[in-house]
């Protein structure tokens, strides 16, 4: 029940929040908006708030690396041009940064060495 519950106070809060900081920021590039800076702002803000709560809903509190597939997100929507067909491949980006965050912590975790059952 407490996972439950930490997952659903915690994690979508921080989910939403990351995203509402990756969306500020991306407002916060365009030459045209006024007021930049609040919007910069308001974004480093969102995602300083939002990926704490993000590991600590999700059980990976102190384990940062499984942020990077969120953060490759931004760099996935820069990468992508839907005019040059062989763009579509960087949509695999946060697939593979995943994969790469996993596989480190499953080979930096430790192992029980089998001992003598008592």
């Amino acid at each position: 029940m407490w996972t439950t519950l930490r997952f659903l106070l915690c994690a979508i809060p921080g989910v939403l929040l990351l995203l509402a900081g990756m969306i500020l920021l991306g407002l916060a590039l365009d030459p045209d908006v006024g007021r930049r800076w609040l919007y910069a702002a308001g974004g480093v803000v969102s995602v300083t708030a939002g990926v704490p709560l993000l590991l600590y809903g999700t059980g990976r509190r102190g384990q940062w690396g499984y942020i990077l597939p969120f953060l490759s997100l931004p760099l996935m929507m820069l990468l992508y041009n839907p005019e040059v067909p062989a763009s579509c491949a960087v949509v695999a980006v946060p697939f593979v940064v995943a994969a790469a965050v996993r596989a480190y912590y499953r080979r930096k975790a430790p192992t029980s060495a089998p001992g003598p059952k008592q």
